[in-house]
């Protein structure tokens, strides 16, 4: 898993977490929710009293922000948390829970400066180093916001706590430094391996893309370890709109480089094909294509992992073949085998975290393949038995739309709306909702064969469904805080292609009064927000 852009823009690497005020500890609890063997660990807490507990008792923290039916979340929990060595590996540490759907979670999402599932973040107490301040306060050593597996999660734990590892603007410069103490290996894994989230997220701005890049690329240049700069290129790749071969090169130049670059990789490898010169992209498919199926021979590589890897080579084998590159039956032999591993990697899924984090995935790679009816079957079979049917709910939804039925995308999309369970969920899938019936409604506008003359949605319908949004964002404390402020922004795009009338103008004033209600940055984000909308 990974959203930052709407939050303060503040230097993560250096922020100094405050404890907020009693009032919201006493209503963001670490979570209780999940009834795994793994809920011992964590400690039964609101959060604002579990990070006093370690400041006093001068022991570090180790918060993990998730929500239970988040995929990414859940692969971390089966590969990471629910390690047998994982509570002896974090013993001294006051271990957190902090659900997203907690009631004040966003709220503590915001001052933490995180959105994104899963996040872990390591925070240790340290002297504030002023002389007017002698106070210990919980500082910031580590932000972990995609997968690792076990193994990279101990030596990140073990680099962040260890006396040397200094704050991310000081190891940047030691990393780059030419002369004086250096970086060792530990301090550049960690680096790498969690380079800030908000500067890396679709969401960020083009200015802190710019200057990721640039720092990013002094690092790829200083990097003695061909392993970490496969990853600081794989990070490059993700983020330039050009494309260095030197980069691409430096990825897939040894199986431990491409090994540690691969979640980067995986998600970027077909992307990365379309930035590629025309006079080397064949080259270059070749490279990438071979990268994914050396990649899918590493048995390190986790179930959702190989999922992943099998989309990957469709992508790359699909822009081949359409241009001519491959042969189709290559690429038709590849959906064959893509579709059987789908299966047997459900089957063979059997843990709760293990099927979170294995099954949405398989059936969007089954749908890929043409398997859309066996991708159904997947979908509602597991909503039917999961304690999150939303989440399948929705994966039928997107299939449906890209399947052009759009009456049955909007079934999907509404019966998702209607069963998700959590606060801030709920409000994430009524937004959801929000943008498949807005998605339907352009369909239908463009007069696609399959919607032309259908009104499946209806003006009204979508002016409902964004009062049904503002009422449940106005009675949620944190309603326009930290992932709920992503979310108001996605309807305000919706809002924004609406043509103006006198409704429109009733929902963006009841917007307005929304905010007047409101107190400190949710009101300052409901506002900022709401007149983006209204200027569009």
């Amino acid at each position: 898993m990974s959203y930052q852009k709407h939050l303060r823009n503040l230097e993560i690497s250096t922020l100094i977490l405050a404890l907020l005020p009693s009032t919201l500890g006493q209503v963001a609890m670490a979570s209780q929710a999940s009834t795994s063997a793994t809920d011992s660990i964590w400690v039964k807490q609101p959060v604002a009293e579990a990070l006093e507990t370690a400041r006093r008792e001068n022991k570090p923290a180790l918060l993990y922000w998730g929500a239970v039916w988040c995929p990414p979340c859940n692969q971390l929990k089966s590969q990471v948390f629910s390690h047998p060595e994982f509570a002896s590996a974090t013993q001294s540490f006051v271990r957190i829970y902090l659900d997203g759907d907690e009631p004040g979670a966003q709220e503590w999402g915001e001052k933490l400066n995180v959105s994104g599932y899963p996040t872990v973040l390591i925070l240790a107490p340290e002297k504030s180093g002023k002389k007017t301040d002698k106070k210990t306060q919980m500082k910031e050593r580590l932000r972990l916001a995609e997968f690792v597996n076990f193994k990279e999660f101990q030596t990140l734990v073990a680099a962040a706590l260890a006396e040397s590892v200094p704050l991310k603007k000081n190891l940047v410069a030691k990393a780059t430094a030419k002369y004086g103490k250096k970086a060792t290996l530990e301090e550049w894994k960690l680096l790498a391996l969690t380079w800030d989230v908000a500067e890396t997220s679709s969401d960020a701005s083009d200015a802190q893309i710019k200057a990721s890049i640039k720092e990013l690329d002094r690092l790829f240049v200083a990097c003695p370890h061909g392993d970490i700069r496969g990853l600081i290129a794989a990070r490059l790749l993700n983020l330039d709109t050009g494309l260095r071969p030197a980069w691409i090169d430096a990825v897939l130049a040894t199986d431990a480089s491409l090994f540690t670059a691969r979640v980067p990789f995986l998600s970027g490898a077909a992307q990365w094909l379309e930035k590629t010169p025309a006079a080397t992209a064949k080259e270059t498919a070749s490279k990438l294509l071979d990268g994914v199926k050396k990649l899918q021979t590493n048995p390190a590589l986790s179930s959702a992992e190989k999922i992943q890897a099998w989309s990957a080579r469709l992508d790359l084998e699909t822009a081949m073949a359409d241009r001519k590159w491959i042969e189709m039956k290559q690429l038709d032999q590849t959906r064959r085998d893509a579709a059987a591993d789908a299966l047997i990697l459900e089957a063979t899924s059997k843990s709760a975290f293990q099927r979170h984090a294995v099954v949405s995935d398989a059936a969007s790679l089954l749908a890929n393949t043409g398997k859309t009816k066996e991708a159904m079957t997947m979908l509602e079979r597991e909503a039917a038995a999961s304690d999150t049917p939303w989440y399948y709910q929705s994966s039928m939804a997107a299939i449906a739309f890209q399947q052009k039925d759009y009456k049955s995308a909007l079934e999907w999309s509404a019966k998702a709306r209607n069963s998700a369970q959590g606060e801030a969920t709920r409000l994430q899938w009524l937004v959801s909702d929000i943008v498949m019936q807005s998605k339907v409604a352009k369909a239908q506008e463009s007069g696609d064969a399959r919607a032309a003359g259908q009104a499946f949605v209806t003006p009204d319908q979508s002016y409902e469904s964004v009062n049904a949004w503002l009422d449940l964002a106005t009675s949620l404390p944190d309603g326009f805080a930290g992932r709920n402020a992503v979310r108001a922004k996605k309807v305000k795009d919706v809002i924004a292609g609406w043509p103006e009338s006198r409704k429109k103008q009733a929902v963006l004033l009841k917007w307005a009064e929304t905010c007047a209600k409101l107190k400190n940055e949710a009101a300052n984000n409901c506002r900022s927000i709401m007149k983006d909308a209204a200027s569009h």
